[in-house]
């Protein structure tokens, strides 16, 4: 009789699972507030919105409220960004603050601070290396043998004066506008009297001025 044959049973596929958590990382607006009034709120927004155009719509926000110590109408300021679709995502707010938005809906999140851009200075006196300064030496302490007389110059008429240069401070030039994120067809970004640059791709129909 031959070898017997072993069969093989085939392993049982996983089922793959529903669903999975990862981290991420989430581009969003930074809405950061300056006073408490609604109303003066609403009209900045609806004022923004209107300028910027399509620029802004769809994007997520996170509401900075650390600058505020009244707390404020969070439905009202809620409902007012969805309207100019808007999706607040969360807030940056402690205490009372954060306590009334969580019962609006809205989460606390920890948005880190963006690196800001040094303006251009002149480099501080204290960072350029001084020239050394050799103190003169008196009669009764200089050692070293007497250095033979220079030629005598020939006289010549004198050098014009130089003229006089103007004190006035050059204006240092503006920061330049950094866009992190791609643009889409329709959205417009205007670089007033400043450099832009765009970090992401440019779609079709986007326009970009500086």
């Amino acid at each position: 009789m031959g070898p017997e044959k072993v069969s093989k049973k085939t392993p049982p596929r996983k089922t793959p699972q529903a669903l999975d958590f990862k981290s991420a990382t989430l581009y969003a607006i930074r809405v950061v507030l300056h006073q408490a009034d609604t109303t003066a709120l609403l009209d900045a927004l609806a004022k923004r919105m209107k300028d910027a155009g399509a620029f802004f719509e769809n994007e997520p926000v996170v509401i900075d409220a650390t600058r505020i110590d009244e707390v404020i109408d969070w439905p009202a300021l809620r409902d007012a960004l969805r309207e100019h679709h808007l999706h607040p995502v969360g807030v940056v707010a402690e205490g009372a603050q954060q306590e009334a938005a969580l019962a609006a809906g809205l989460p606390t999140v920890d948005v880190g601070g963006a690196p800001v851009r040094p303006p251009s200075k002149p480099v501080p006196e204290q960072d350029v290396p001084a020239a050394a300064v050799i103190p003169e030496k008196s009669a009764d302490t200089a050692t070293a043998a007497p250095s033979p007389e220079a030629p005598p110059v020939p006289e010549s008429a004198p050098a014009p004066a130089p003229a006089p240069i103007a004190d006035t401070p050059a204006e240092p030039a503006p920061a330049a506008m950094v866009i992190n994120r791609p643009l889409r067809s329709g959205q417009r970004v205007y670089a007033r009297h400043t450099d832009l640059i765009v970090i992401g791709v440019v779609s079709r129909g986007a326009e970009v001025i500086a």
